[in-house]
This record gives C-alpha cells, structure tokens and sequence, in this order.
C-alpha cells in the first residue's frame, strides 16, 4: 500500500514526486513543560527516569512554582503570585513598641501641660519664667478659669467664697481682660519683679507685681485680692453718741451674698458686684480692684465702700415722719409718749386733748448720715390743741413743736425716734 506524499506542514505533498521523509529533531522543551525524551542505545526515542522533587511537588498547569529554598520566587508569565506569609510575631513585637513610645509620648505631654512649661506656662503649676506666670495668670483670669488662676499664686486666701468659676466668668463677662503687655521682668535668685499693663474692661490697671519660685516654678506672690468692705468701722467699734448703742452696719452684698464689714473677703481683680441688702440704701465703691490689690498681702484693701440713701429710701423716711405725726395727733394725752406733740399743762386736764397736725410738712429737713446709716430730720411746725381747763371750759391754743428726730435706714419698716421722747 503506498503512501501519500509526507507534507512537513502535515497534509500530501503539493508537488509530484516522492518526498523525503523529514528529518527527526527532537521537540523543543516548552517553557514549564518536561524534558523530552532523549534516544535510546538501539535508536528509537525513551523517556528519562523521572526526576526526584527537591521540596514540595510543584503545582499544576496554570499555577506558578513554588520557590526553590534561598531563592526568590520567579513569577511566570500570565501567573498571580502568592504573597509571602507576613510574620505574626514581628507584628505584635512592633505594635507593643509602638504603642509604649505612644505612651511616654502622651505622659510627657500631659507632664509638660500640668507643669507649666509650656509657652504661655499654663497649666496649674506656675511657669518656667517670671512673666509667663503673670501672663498665664491673667490668661487664666480671662477664660474664667478660677483653679488655674489661684494655682498661679503662692499664697492661698484663707476662703474662696468669691474665687468660683461662675462669680469670674461674671467678673470677666462686665471687664474683659485684654491688650496684656509686659513692660519688664527682673530676676534676682529666687524673686522677680514684673511689671505689667492690662485692661479690665475700660479700667488699665499698670502695676509691678512679685514674682517668686515656688517648687521650681514661678509663682505670683498672691492671686487673690484681700478686701476690708467695712473701712475704719470694721476695726473700731462705734457707737450711736445719743443711744450709746453700736451703729448699724451697712446691709452690704458681694455678688448677691451678704458680707459683714468685720471679716474680709477674697476676690479677684476686675469688676465687683456690690450690691446693698436694703432697698434704703445704695452700695458702690470708690475705687476699682485691679491689680494693685494683689501686691498687699498682710494688711486687707480698703475699697471705699460708699453706701447712699436710695431714691426710695429718701421717700420712705418722708413717708415714715408724716405716718408718726399722724399717729401722734389722734392720741387724746397732752404729752403722748414717743411723739413730738406736748404740752405738759397743769391747768389742763389729762385725756381731754384734741391735737391737729400741720398739714404742710415741706419745711422739714432731712439729712443722712453714712457714719450710723441714719436719717436725722429737723424743723418746727405749728400744730392745734383743745383741751379741757381744770375749771371745765374749754381752752384752744396753736403751739409751736420742734420735729427732731432720727431714721434708722438699716430696719424695715421705718420708725421714728423722736427726741427727748
């Protein structure tokens, strides 16, 4: 049987004629594929013995070799990778690193914030200089923040009724605190001298304040000013010439509490809201606390509390003279007790006395006194009696009776102490 013509591309030989057979070579080693076969000793073509695998058997067709020991893996084409197992161990080691640096970090930031050494030397403990202990102070004021204030002095007040965040903050709210300026800082050892302008509200306060180390921290001599509100009255006793009794004190409130004027009180510099407990009496002060106040530590600032007769009072004690006259007319006596109107007459008879009070009171005067809170009135007024006579007629005369008399401002109601009554 005779065969076609061989074709080297693989179909019969276009040509006529016998075609040599091709000559065999052997096949080309695909990339990734086995070796091929290699001849044998009597011709012919064998297999190669199989090769033993250095490590793990290889993946299938479509899958990448895996690397060989030491060897980086050799990607081939049109395969994915397999990412390297990540060491577990490593990671955790250098997260704990990590977060123990983290951890020194935040200590020393909050070291470094509560110590105040930072640039304004905020934070509770004084300051790493002179002036940053004024500053941080008056910064410390002007947040509101009452702690951070007082850990800025050196002396603590003896009470802090009047040292709150909320009585600040109203300080604050009335005078902000602006425009700081440190004019000079002078240090000698342990004490400085800074002197500093600021302004509360539209108040300028310029002031040189000590300034002293305080567990290796600058600190302010004091942070709070010590008030006297009761003046030269708060440390002598005084009493009424006339009564001989001691003399009212001023119903005076700080920031809608009641004071006395024999114990100081603590404030911070700024706006004070002085305020009288009586609706008599007006409160208010001479001068303003600023910062002055802080430099007198031993001996209490006088404020120049002055107290006024209010509007109302000036009325109510007009009120209170015509209410005591009225009352003194209706009694029947010739000398009635505790008013103005007498007439001590023999030939009069007890009992039988019909008295008309002035109608126009307009000539009295009134006078206030700050040193006993008082009101002093004093005029004369022409009243009407009619009497019995002690022979049983009937006697009418018009005297004239000295009104003297004094207001205490500091009771309600009012009443009249009429003198030599």
């Amino acid at each position: 049987m005779s065969q076609p013509p061989y074709s080297p591309f693989g179909g019969p030989n276009p040509v006529d004629g016998p075609t040599p057979p091709p000559q065999q070579q052997p096949p080309q080693q695909q990339w990734g594929a086995p070796p091929p076969p290699q001849p044998g000793p009597q011709g012919g073509w064998q297999q190669p013995p199989p090769q033993q695998p250095q490590q793990a058997p290889q993946q299938q067709f479509g899958q990448q070799y895996g690397p060989q020991f030491g060897q980086q893996p050799f990607p081939q084409p049109g395969f994915t990778p397999t990412p390297p197992k990540r060491n577990r161990k490593a990671l955790f080691i250098t997260g704990g690193a990590t977060l123990a640096v983290l951890l020194v970090v935040g200590i020393v930031v909050a070291i470094v914030s509560f110590s105040g050494s930072g640039p304004s030397g905020i934070g509770g403990g004084g300051a790493t200089t002179a002036d940053g202990a004024v500053k941080g102070y008056l910064e410390a004021l002007s947040k509101g923040d009452a702690n951070a204030a007082l850990a800025f002095g050196s002396d603590q007040p003896a009470a802090k009724d009047f040292l709150t965040d909320d009585i600040l903050k109203q300080q604050v709210a009335k005078w902000p605190i602006t425009n700081v300026r440190i004019l000079s800082a002078g240090e000698m050892g342990d004490t400085a001298q800074v002197h500093v302008a600021a302004n509360f509200g539209d108040q300028t306060s310029d002031q040189t304040l000590t300034v002293k180390k305080d567990g290796g921290s600058w600190k302010l001599s004091a942070a709070a000013v010590k008030l006297n509100l009761g003046g030269l009255a708060s440390t002598v006793p005084m009493t009424d010439p006339v009564s001989g009794k001691p003399v009212p004190s001023a119903p005076i409130t700080l920031f809608g509490k009641p004071v006395t004027k024999t114990a100081p009180v603590y404030v911070f510099p700024g706006w004070l809201d002085l305020g009288s407990g009586s609706k008599y009496l007006t409160v208010s002060t001479a001068r303003p606390v600023l910062l002055d106040g802080l430099a007198l530590q031993a001996a209490a600032m006088p404020t120049g509390v002055q107290v006024q007769l209010s509007d109302a009072g000036s009325e109510a004690a007009k009120q209170a003279v015509a209410d005591s006259i009225a009352k003194c007319a209706q009694s029947t006596a010739l000398s009635p007790p505790g008013c103005p109107n007498s007439m001590p007459n023999p030939t009069l008879v007890d009992g039988t006395a019909h008295w008309e009070a002035p109608a126009d009171l307009s000539s009295l005067k009134y006078t206030f006194t700050t040193f006993d809170l008082t009101i002093r009135t004093i005029g004369t007024s022409q009243w009407t009696l009619t009497a019995t006579s002690s022979s049983g007629g009937t006697v009418q005369g018009k005297p004239l009776v000295p009104l003297m008399g004094q207001i205490d401002m500091t009771q309600d109601p009012l009443t009249v102490k009429w003198y030599g009554r």
